[in-house]
Order: C-alpha cells, then sequence, then structure tokens
C-alpha cells in the first residue's frame, strides 16, 4: 500500500515512515502541486494521503471527492514525537484498513469516518 505524504509532513516522519511503507513525498516528487493534483495522483495509485492539511476535508466532504483515503494529522510542536508513534502503529496495524475513510490522527485520539 502506497502513501503520499503531502508537502507539509516533515521529512524526519517521512524517512520513519519509509522503513516500513512505500512512500511518495510530494514536495521531493511533485513540489507546488494543488490538492486537486495530490488527490488524482492518489486516485491514480490507489494510496492514501498523509497531510495536516484540513482542505483535503474540504475535498472530500463539501467538494464530494468521497473515493479519497486521506489520514489528516492534528498536533502541537510538543506532540511531534508522539504523533509520529501513534501515526506509525495505526498504520502498521490498519493500513488496508484505512482505504476510502478520512482518519484524523491527534496525539490522544484517532477518529475514522468511512466515505
Amino acid at each position: 500500500m502506497l502513501i503520499i505524504a503531502d508537502e507539509n509532513i516533515e521529512h524526519a516522519l517521512i524517512e520513519k515512515l519509509k522503513e516500513h511503507f512505500e512512500v511518495i513525498s510530494i514536495y521531493q516528487s511533485h513540489r507546488g502541486s494543488t490538492d486537486d493534483e495530490i488527490a488524482i495522483i492518489a486516485t491514480q495509485k490507489n494510496a492514501i494521503i498523509l497531510t495536516e492539511d484540513k482542505d483535503f476535508g474540504d475535498l472530500v466532504f463539501i467538494h464530494n471527492q468521497a473515493h479519497l483515503s486521506v489520514v489528516l494529522l492534528r498536533y502541537t510542536f510538543e506532540e511531534r514525537n508522539k504523533i509520529h508513534e501513534v501515526l506509525i502503529n495505526l498504520l502498521k496495524q490498519n493500513l488496508i484498513e484505512l482505504m476510502g475513510k478520512f482518519t484524523t490522527v491527534t496525539s490522544k485520539k484517532i477518529r475514522t469516518r468511512n466515505l
């Protein structure tokens, strides 16, 4: 399963993810892409979008892009290491189950909505 890391995902997290998963970094390979362009790439590659950008929620719920799979990270700077740990554990245990869902991950809670 492929993960597409949006431009706002820090390099250190992408490197940690690459130890366990196939990851495409938008910053490295498609810098400057719009959210719509990232959605097209994710759809073509049947990938999960990993982002800190709440605009992907608008794409999914307002602009009816319900075919996307999105993991939205929400955390403070102080929670950075914890969110990395929570995310990697979530992906290791549930990667396939996250397809077709919008998942919000915080350091204390994970909320998944079916699309």
